[in-house]
């Protein structure tokens, strides 16, 4: 491949912490692989040889100036530009495929970009595949300080850290084992803590709350949410949209290997479902077959209702606890579903929290005909005020969007009564679901 100006840059130096600082600048990046091993292997001779005699001839460019592909190459990323700043979280969104892992791997300095230039500032802390960074052979303390060490850490800087990653990882004496004999959720834990633990500027994260119960889920989850506090940033692979839309305030949306959008989260997931839609839809017309699931005709919500639940002698809401039902007309039988609220400030339209029975591991069996589900929710975390309500159905195996209501201007409303004056400030993104309950 041809040689870029400056294909990567980074700075493992820590720079001080400057609010709204850049950590991560990415200028039309792109990356070809060869889909033939043999040839793949052969211009990776080639193009060796020239980096290292500095051949002055230069690969043939298009139209555009992009390199012209040789026989069997194809783009795996190209056209990626962002920039990502302290205290924000981008999230990633594709199908599998659509070159999400191969650009954390160029993020991380794992393999150099064809095309463009990545600029890092500090410390990356990255957790890319399971077990990723890992000698098999040696024990999870060794691994702890290899880590640190490699990230530019004294033995004393990680000393001082190794409890609260032992403490996080919750694997006890296995410690002091070799990683060759962890379970998968073992390696995660570990991996995860060690990543998002030691004195890291960034942290990758590809994958991780695929494994592990949901206790660990949870505290990634609040782990995340304060590194960004702590003035981190964060590139976040999943394909639970859900979870994506819990912890990052960004969103990029790659369609095989290119950017089809990049900003806010939200807009992110929605052009991600409206194509998944629009595919269903071309593939029912190709192949003349009825498909069933996922067509919004199957689904409707038809209310959302927010009460209070307390004792009836006090003001309504006065212990931040509610009751959410949730009306849905069904025309299929036994659809296993969860449903995510989103919670928004009436006057300003600002979201204020998202509420999602999935993150309780609590699914619901949708029959055929009127559901009324019913969430209970505990300390919801907002204060007294005008709200607006918008609710998503997803289907629990494929995350398929069922069904939406509160958009396109229709939303529903609520309010809070001010039963607690001396409240002023939001204390937490997240309602707690304790129970649910189903009837048809």
């Amino acid at each position: 491949m041809d040689k870029t100006d400056a294909p990567l840059q980074t700075n493992n130096s820590v720079p001080a912490k400057t609010e709204n600082e850049v950590l991560i600048t990415v200028e039309n990046v792109g990356k070809i692989f060869c889909r033939d091993l043999k040839r793949s292997l052969l211009y990776g001779v080639k193009d060796s040889i020239s980096d290292m005699l500095a051949f002055s001839q230069q690969r043939k460019l298009d139209d555009n100036g992009d390199p012209m592909l040789r026989k069997h190459e194809f783009w795996a990323n190209k056209g990626i530009s962002f920039q990502l700043r302290r205290g924000q979280c981008l999230g990633l969104i594709g199908h599998n495929g659509a070159g999400k892992t191969t650009f954390l791997r160029m993020v991380n300095g794992l393999i150099k970009p064809d095309q463009g230039k990545i600029e890092i500032r500090g410390r990356v802390g990255a957790l890319i595949a399971l077990g990723a960074g890992f000698n098999p052979v040696l024990t999870g303390r060794e691994n702890v300080y290899i880590n640190g060490t490699l990230l530019g850490m004294t033995k004393a800087e990680i000393e001082a850290k190794f409890d609260d990653i032992l403490d996080f990882a919750d694997i006890g004496k296995f410690i002091e084992s070799p990683i060759r004999s962890y379970s998968s959720g073992m390696r995660v834990r570990l991996g995860f803590a060690i990543a998002s633990t030691l004195n890291t500027d960034i942290l990758i994260v590809d994958e991780v709350l695929a494994v592990g119960d949901f206790n660990f889920k949870q505290k990634c989850l609040k782990r995340i949410n304060k590194y960004r506090e702590n003035g981190g940033c964060i590139l976040f692979v999943s394909h639970n949209l859900n979870q994506l839309q819990m912890v990052c305030n960004r969103g990029v949306y790659l369609e095989k290997g290119k950017m089809r959008y990049s900003g806010e989260i939200e807009e992110a997931s929605n052009q991600y479902f409206e194509d998944i839609q629009k595919k269903e839809e071309e593939k029912q017309a190709k192949t003349s077959q009825k498909i069933e699931m996922g067509k919004p005709s199957a689904f409707e919500i038809i209310e959302t209702k927010i009460s209070e639940e307390s004792d009836p002698d006090l003001p309504p809401f006065s212990k931040k606890n509610a009751r959410i039902a949730i009306t849905v007309k069904s025309e299929k039988d036994s659809i296993q579903a969860f449903a995510r609220l989103i919670i928004l400030d009436k006057e300003q339209n600002v979201r204020i929290s998202t509420i999602s029975s999935e993150l309780e591991e609590i699914y619901f069996n949708l029959e055929k005909g009127l559901n009324e589900c019913v969430f209970r929710i505990t300390k919801l975390p907002i204060v007294p005020a005008n709200y607006s309500v918008q609710t998503i159905l997803f289907e629990k195996d494929t995350g398929a969007n069922l069904a939406r209501k509160g958009f396109d201007n229709q939303p529903d409303y609520f309010r809070v009564a001010n039963s607690d004056p001396s409240q002023k400030n939001l204390q937490s993104q997240y309602g707690d679901i304790v129970s649910i309950e189903i009837s048809s």
